[in-house]
């Protein structure tokens, strides 16, 4: 019998195998409507990582990154891969911290000091407003002092 090779019409990529079959005259019969998604010729193997594929009647092996979590570049953003190929360039695979930044020159995230900074200062400010907040909240009537209650509804930054 003759094993026959099945390949995705779309992509390429290999989909198994299957043994023709034999008519009751002992003809063997192609299955399948799709002539043009498989082949007598056998895969080979390949490495991890990666798919075999058909392309311009050869097969090839393709970067497989399908299923894996990316992150941009540009902005940290998050995104999951779905074409087969190599990682597009505008994109790693190495998670940022929350307050990095892609360094083009050494090809890895970077602590942005800055962007840290900023952040810190947030967080203090964040901080000060639920302290005045609950001060006002607790304090006896007429005790709230104008600077807790302007701090707590967001008229004033605290003083840090």
């Amino acid at each position: 019998m003759t094993t026959i090779y099945l390949f995705d019409p779309e992509t390429g990529e290999f989909a198994g195998s299957m043994q023709a079959k034999r008519d009751r005259f002992g003809t063997e019969l192609l299955p399948g409507p799709h002539h043009a998604s498989r082949t007598l010729d056998a895969p080979p193997e390949f490495a991890p990582g990666h798919v075999v594929c058909r392309k311009d009647g050869v097969w090839v092996q393709v970067e497989d990154h399908r299923g894996e979590t990316v992150y941009a570049t540009a902005d940290g953003t998050e995104r999951e891969i779905k074409d087969l190929g190599a990682l597009p360039d505008d994109v790693t695979a190495a998670k940022p911290g929350v307050h990095d930044t892609w360094d083009e020159r050494r090809g890895a995230w970077a602590e942005d000091a800055e962007r840290r900074a900023t952040s810190e200062r947030q967080a203090l400010i964040e901080a000060a407003r639920a302290a005045a907040a609950e001060r006002v909240a607790t304090s006896p009537s007429g005790e709230i002092s104008a600077e807790d209650l302007a701090v707590a509804v967001g008229l004033r930054e605290p003083a840090l």
